[in-house]
């Protein structure tokens, strides 16, 4: 079966989707063989990719080596994704009751991002997991518990949210961070700051919040 039709018809929501694909892939990839499983491999990045780009979904996908290792790194890739959609798809489909029931109840709340603080968060969360990932100042076991909560958070950037209590989550996780290493995580702090003061002016808007209001976070650093 060629290429298209293996990932033709795939669900209108954008995580259900992701996991389609990943289960999809993992079907037809271990069937392949030689030199069609190596551009089965290259083309199932390269369309998640796309895929993800096209639906604002902050994904980062492997860089491919050139050389038979990219079907190993694509099954990986691909297992483990299909272990974090699992999850979410599952969420999401709690969010989903939710919101139709808040329907019932005289309409949903939500808070919103314009174009270029989307684009800014989605910036941001791509520096700070790099940073993260370069420090030789924070643990191994933190590291990984922070970049865990990035990419969760960046299965919930949307132009319109819900909720906005895990984007505070990570500004209280910057607190922890300038307590614990001081100048040494500055960079990521800031950045940390920057996303934090996004989320807060989304919220004054939502909330039509009148006056002269200031943001302060670690002003005390």
């Amino acid at each position: 079966m060629v290429f298209d039709q293996i990932f033709a018809q795939l669900p209108d929501e954008p995580f259900e989707a992701i996991t389609e694909i990943c289960d999809r892939y993992l079907h037809h990839e271990g069937a392949l063989e030689g030199d069609d499983q190596y551009q089965f491999a290259l083309k199932g990045l390269a369309f998640i990719s796309a895929y993800s780009e096209e639906h604002g979904l902050l994904l980062k996908t492997p860089a491919v080596q050139g050389s038979p290792a990219d079907v190993d790194i694509a099954r990986h890739f691909f297992t483990r994704l299909l272990e974090h959609t699992h999850q979410k798809v599952k969420q999401t489909d709690y969010e989903n009751f939710k919101k139709s029931f808040a329907k019932q109840f005289g309409g949903l709340f939500l808070y919103e991002f314009s174009d270029g603080e989307l684009e800014r968060m989605q910036a941001l969360m791509e520096e700070i997991q790099d940073l993260i990932g370069q420090s030789d100042i924070i643990s191994k076991g933190y590291q990984g518990r922070l970049l865990e909560k990035l990419q969760k958070l960046h299965f919930k950037l949307y132009k319109k949210v819900a909720d906005l209590d895990q984007f505070w989550g990570l500004a209280g996780e910057g607190g922890i961070l300038m307590v614990k290493f001081g100048d040494g995580v500055r960079p990521i702090v800031e950045r940390i700051r920057e996303m934090a003061y996004i989320v807060w002016r989304a919220q004054i808007r939502a909330e039509s919040v009148q006056g002269d209001a200031k943001f302060r976070l670690f002003d005390n650093e």
